[in-house]
């Protein structure tokens, strides 16, 4: 008996998870969080890895502004009135909320399989960075 082999099938539509924001006066506006694709995928890794020194083990962080805010503008986009969608800039993301921010980042980096390497990443980088500050003050 010759045992057929299984052929695995990629889908190549980018997943959408809709969600809204209500601003300070009440107005409901409609987003969309989609899967990021692979060429935003390695802009994303290039700038995290532009934000340090060193390789390996003895990599260390230069600062991680920006990281979080261009994670999400390669993934967030404004639904409009025409149903088409609008990439929001991340000039916008910078104004909204810290809570928004964080907690659209982590649901980004689970809809893009980025989760706990990403978050241990930041906040390595971020204690590193705070090590860094520590010792260069006293």
């Amino acid at each position: 008996m010759v045992k057929k082999e299984s052929v695995q099938t990629f889908e190549q539509v980018l997943k959408e998870i809709p969600f809204n924001i209500k601003d300070a006066s009440g107005v409901v506006q409609s987003f969309v969080m989609r899967e990021i694709t692979g060429d935003d995928h390695d802009k994303y890794a290039s700038l995290c890895v532009s934000k340090t020194t060193g390789s390996g083990e003895s990599a260390r962080p230069t600062n991680v502004n920006g990281i979080k805010s261009c994670l999400l503008s390669k993934a967030i986009f404004a639904v409009l009135d025409d149903g088409n969608r609008k990439k929001v800039e991340e000039a916008t993301i910078l104004a909204w909320p810290m809570r928004t921010v964080e907690d659209l980042f982590d649901q980004v980096q689970e809809l893009n399989g980025l989760g706990e390497y990403s978050k241990d990443a930041i906040e390595k980088a971020k204690n590193d960075l705070a090590e860094k500050k520590d010792s260069g003050s006293s």
